[in-house]
């Protein structure tokens, strides 16, 4: 079995990777190539005005004029054979190998894929199946979206499509348990959290942690770019609490998702995951600890610093294998793709 999917972020399209390829035995492959773009078939650059850059950083082979860092260079080429792009685990193809090809299902994750990934079946695959993966909660043009992969606890989805919820897959090998280590260090490893309305209130934390090392991680942090999930998940494996104020909605949810999966304890507000997946994982003091905006900080960092660190660790990866079942989901997305 084929499957076309767009690149939309690495994290989620290593879980499609895992769920398709790992656990359903299919071959996943995504677009490379300006053709993609020139054809009308590639909206993810539309938000920075189809700056070339952006084009490149997710289309182009050719990498050397990007920023020479993991997050702009996307498309490291190891080998070409027969047509296919080998980048790592990833398989890419220009879209005039995607029409000579065969495939079963065509993934789309933003909502323009969504039209014109149906009309990229139509005119070339018309035996496939177009699925549309929903992680965040856009404003969604539901006429192209019939069959729905979603990640996100969006409650306006049509009576009349094929839906199936399911988490995104990481590996547990890496991000995996481990006791808090009690070294007095917290994190932040949010993508352009200078840009957040909550960035203030991070800096003001650590004037009244001044014994506490804070490392904040992340595209423009102050920290080296973390580039793999290793480099990421050591980072997080040296903390003991992790500042996760992501206000605005997290869609799925990846980084507090690998906070709950190694045992580490997160502190964030829970108007930001309130009927949000990554909600079902949080009870305040217990697996996690909610920074109150109603109380001075004082008051919540005394709360952070009388907790039990190790006990709310523990008890938040209980919560996580609880909750979370990818070999179990796989099984469910399985059947749920025979009935399409």
């Amino acid at each position: 079995m084929m499957v076309l999917a767009d690149l939309h972020h690495l994290g989620l399209y290593k879980s499609l990777y895992l769920l398709f390829e790992e656990r359903l035995g299919m071959e996943l492959y995504r677009p490379i190539g300006s053709d993609w773009f020139a054809e009308g078939f590639f909206w993810i650059a539309e938000n920075y005005g189809n700056d070339w850059q952006t084009i490149n950083q997710f289309l182009s082979p050719h990498q050397e004029a990007l920023p020479d860092e993991p997050r702009y260079r996307l498309n490291q080429v190891d080998v070409v054979e027969n047509g296919v792009y080998h980048i790592g685990f990833q398989r890419a193809i220009e879209l005039q190998t995607f029409k000579k090809m065969k495939f079963d299902y065509i993934i789309a994750s933003i909502p323009k894929h969504y039209r014109e990934f149906t009309r990229l079946r139509d005119l070339y695959q018309p035996d496939a199946k177009v699925i549309c993966q929903v992680g965040n909660k856009f404003d969604f043009p539901w006429e192209w979206a019939q069959n729905i992969l979603t990640s996100s606890k969006y409650d306006k989805i049509p009576d009349d499509k094929n839906v199936i919820h399911y988490h995104q897959e990481f590996p547990l090998d890496i991000f995996s348990f481990s006791e808090v280590p009690y070294s007095r260090r917290a994190g932040s490893f949010l993508h352009l959290f200078n840009r957040y309305k909550d960035y203030p209130l991070w800096l003001e934390i650590q004037q009244h942690m001044s014994d506490w090392t804070f490392k904040e991680y992340g595209a423009e942090g102050k920290e080296k770019y973390l580039g793999t999930d290793k480099e990421l998940a050591d980072a997080m494996q040296m903390c003991d609490l992790i500042f996760h104020f992501k206000d605005g909605g997290d869609g799925y949810g990846h980084i507090i998702h690998n906070i709950f999966a190694m045992g580490r304890v997160v502190v964030t507000k829970e108007e930001y995951y309130k009927d949000s997946m990554a909600g079902d994982l949080m009870v305040d003091g217990v697996t996690c600890l909610f920074w109150r905006d109603d109380k001075d900080i004082a008051w919540n960092i005394a709360r952070i610093l009388e907790a039990d660190l190790g006990e709310i660790g523990a008890n938040a990866f209980a919560k996580f294998t609880q909750v979370v079942d990818f070999e179990k989901e796989a099984d469910d997305v399985r059947g749920w793709l025979e009935e399409l």
